[in-house]
């Protein structure tokens, strides 16, 4: 998904990791790099993605009765009263 240029509110988008050091730095902070073609700017962004928050509006915790569905008679030590 494309973002705004920070320097000329261009279109950046996405731009390839061009060492290691650039692919461990998007491991470590969740930035990528982006470049925008209209002024060359190249720099790290979030990244964000239609397809990320459809992801995360999924997660939930699981109920008490469907924890119990899926280890039926177990119990944790710490979760008995």
């Amino acid at each position: 998904m494309p973002q705004t240029c920070p320097r000329c509110s261009g279109v950046a988008h996405r731009s390839r990791t061009r060492s290691w050091l650039e692919r461990m730095r998007r491991r470590a902070t969740g930035r990528v790099p982006y470049r925008c073609r209209r002024c060359n700017w190249r720099g790290w962004l979030e990244h964000t993605s239609e397809g990320q928050v459809e992801r995360d509006d999924s997660r939930r915790a699981l109920t008490d009765d469907e924890l119990e569905e899926l280890e039926p008679g177990e119990t944790v030590k710490g979760d008995e009263p």
